[in-house]
């Protein structure tokens, strides 16, 4: 008897899982590959995900030509290992169309041995441009004009005034 997932199908109206192809999205990511991850930033959510080295296989084998089922046997995975990293893949917005909803996943998935490494995708905090600004506001002690935001550090009049950040005068000059 083959696993649960593989059971469900066509009697309730919808396709096998493993015929199920998914399509990685790639529209407005930044995707940068280290050793054994990969990082990709959404450019429209301005999220960032990190993605294990087997999530980054089933997102790369993704291509809208592969079945699951494909999937499944070039990673020498099991179905509900692969159903699971489409899923954590589809929850963060990195697939064209989510997997179809599959009964039964934790009991699946706690049948998995321990020493499996599950696909894993965890989310990263990227500041807003704002907040991860460098750069120091008005009023703000300074000694050059390149640590303000404004441009302009004033380092001449009243000892008080004296580098300061402040914004620029007419003709954006640092008076």
């Amino acid at each position: 008897m083959g696993s649960p997932l593989s059971t469900w199908g066509p009697k309730e109206g919808r396709t096998e899982m493993t015929d199920f192809r998914p399509r990685a999205r790639t529209r407005l990511l930044l995707v940068e590959r280290l050793a054994d991850e990969t990082v990709v930033y959404d450019r429209e959510t301005h999220k960032a995900y990190c993605l294990n080295a087997a999530a980054t296989r089933i997102w790369e084998a993704s291509d809208g030509r592969n079945t699951v089922a494909a999937i499944q046997a070039a990673e020498a995975a099991s179905e509900p290992e692969i159903l699971h990293g489409l899923q954590l893949l589809a929850d963060a917005d990195l697939l064209v169309d989510p997997p179809p909803p599959y009964p039964n996943r934790r009991r699946a998935l706690g049948r998995l041995g321990r020493a499996v490494a599950l696909p894993a995708v965890v989310s990263i905090l990227v500041p807003e441009a704002a907040s991860a600004q460098s750069c120091r506001p008005n009023g703000a002690g300074c000694t050059a004009s390149n640590q303000c935001c404004s441009g302009c550090c004033k380092s001449n009049g009243s000892p008080s005034a004296r580098n300061r950040c402040v914004t620029p005068g007419p003709g954006n000059q640092c008076i």
